[in-house]
């Protein structure tokens, strides 16, 4: 299947923002009937008159008709004025007279005012998949349907919903030509369905469905998820299947909660060790290279012969102990890497503003930034265009910050609030107004940072995302913070910011 490890844990910690009054009994991966259906739809494609008849539309429009006279100011054989004369005829841009002259029409004339272009309708064929639960045509690759036998062959589930194959009546004209826009190579649009031809029964291999219960509910629910998007359809007709008795649960998945998948362990001691110890190490690692520049520069300034010997001494030994401790570092880096597959790591100070940008361009339903504090040093042009692209292909951006600026906190409150106020303003600038929705700044008392991009990753720790660019420059201080992939720890700091940006009552 198509599914990461974690995608159903993705899945019900998306659910359960979505139905808070609901308890996730489990998350699953399913397929649901799609029919391939071949279509033949009537478009309109743009034509462009031969040289010819386009030579021939502009002597008509200076007033020569006669075809032989045509031909001589040509200098081409009549044949070819004739053959050329049919292709204008057939398209309506002239007609012929009793006396054989030949005139423009109007719509030759609109013809030649475009260069010669025009456009007619054709038939084509095409094929989309069309989904039995919403009775519509989907828009989504046929290429990724799966057959019967590789759905079974692979273990996923299949919702029972006996299908029955689309009829011309249930495809929409518009359904069609929205599909065709994105699917058809050359711009086209279609304006007509005039034969259904074939079916094929096919498998969409992507829908995670998601069981809930409430605790005053007879009966549970269910919700369809594709990748991060909410099924909203196909969830009422699946429920539909539900209400009329069919047993959507596959005997795998019964009573077996999500948090008991793969991918959803919590943090185990060794890790919590682990991580800990490299802290630990990265510190004194720090302290040992600070320690060493500090006593090369007073050597370059002491005069006395037994005061260098000593500094270069301390300065050897200061070097080697930082070796020793980097070689320690890199091996409980290592285990730590082994042990949660890459999937948790320390973040040093400079490598910070290189995971925000990533996180913003990763981020396609919901990005989560906290800060204390938002300055433009750091919220920057660059970021403030990610966020809008980010915000533009379809994501949240939530961002709390505000540490400070209540006027309890007198001048500096003030300049914090102003700072990060002109740097909110650049951003607004950028995006569209039909997005301002998209954008969400909670200015709070909080000193928490963490950011969490979808539910891909999150990461927590002591720097200012958005004041404070952690560069290797004269400004450069020591900031920590871990980086996590775990199911379980996106889902901790994504229920941590639901009650931070929780409306006020």
């Amino acid at each position: 299947m198509n599914y990461p490890q974690n995608e159903p844990v993705a899945v019900h910690a998306r659910a359960k923002r979505r139905f808070p009054d609901y308890t996730v009994e489990a998350a699953f991966p399913v397929c649901l009937p799609v029919y391939e259906v071949r279509l033949t739809v009537t478009v309109i494609d743009e034509h462009k008159l031969s040289t010819t008849a386009l030579f021939i539309l502009r002597l008509l429009s200076v007033g020569i008709s006669q075809p032989a006279e045509l031909g001589r100011l040509l200098g081409i054989a009549d044949s070819f004025v004739t053959g050329a004369a049919a292709e204008l005829l057939s398209a309506n841009l002239i007609r012929q007279r009793l006396d054989q002259r030949i005139e423009m029409t109007d719509q030759g004339r609109t013809v030649l005012s475009d260069g010669g272009k025009s456009f007619r309708p054709r038939n084509r064929s095409i094929k989309v998949p069309y989904d039995h639960l919403t009775k519509k045509v989907i828009d989504i690759d046929i290429d990724r349907l799966l057959d019967r036998e590789v759905v079974r062959k692979d273990g996923a589930f299949i919702v029972p919903a006996r299908p029955r194959k689309p009829r011309q009546g249930n495809i929409s004209i518009a359904q069609v030509r929205n599909y065709a826009r994105g699917n058809i190579s050359k711009e086209t649009e279609v304006f007509d369905v005039s034969a259904l031809k074939d079916t094929r029964l096919r498998y969409r291999d992507d829908v995670i469905l998601v069981k809930m219960t409430a605790p005053n509910a007879s009966t549970p629910i269910f919700a369809a998820y594709r990748a991060q998007q909410y099924l909203e359809e196909e969830t009422a007709s699946i429920q539909r299947l539900a209400d009329n008795g069919a047993d959507l649960v596959p005997e795998e998945w019964k009573a077996e909660s999500p948090a008991s998948r793969p991918g959803s362990v919590v943090a185990s001691s060794e890790e919590t060790d682990l991580l800990a110890t490299i802290e630990e190490l990265n510190l004194e690692s720090s302290e040992k290279a600070q320690a060493a520049i500090e006593a090369k520069l007073i050597k370059g300034e002491t005069q006395n012969a037994q005061e260098r010997a000593d500094l270069e001494a301390r300065i050897k030994n200061l070097e080697l102990e930082k070796l020793e401790l980097n070689n320690r570092l890199a091996k409980r880096e290592h285990k730590l890497h082994e042990l949660t597959k890459g999937g948790i790591r320390l973040i040093k100070t400079e490598e910070h503003r290189p995971l925000l940008l990533q996180a913003i361009d990763k981020a396609s339903l919901e990005l989560t930034l906290v800060s204390a504090w938002i300055d433009p040093y750091a919220f920057d042009s660059e970021v403030c265009h990610k966020l809008a692209a980010a915000i533009d292909r379809g994501a949240t951006v939530r961002i709390a910050w505000g540490m400070g600026v209540n006027r309890r906190y007198g001048q500096d409150g003030q300049r914090n609030k102003i700072k990060g106020e002109k740097a909110l303003a650049e951003l607004k600038k950028l995006i569209p107004k039909e997005r301002d929705h998209q954008l969400i700044d909670k200015v709070t008392e909080t000193h928490e940072k963490f950011i969490i991009c979808d539910d891909i990753f999150c990461a927590w720790g002591s720097l200012n995302w958005l004041s404070y660019r952690g560069e290797l420059d004269r400004g450069y201080r020591r900031e920590t913070s871990s980086y996590s992939e775990r199911p379980s720890d996106i889902i901790l700091w994504q229920t941590n910011a639901a009650t931070l940006f929780k409306p006020m009552s």
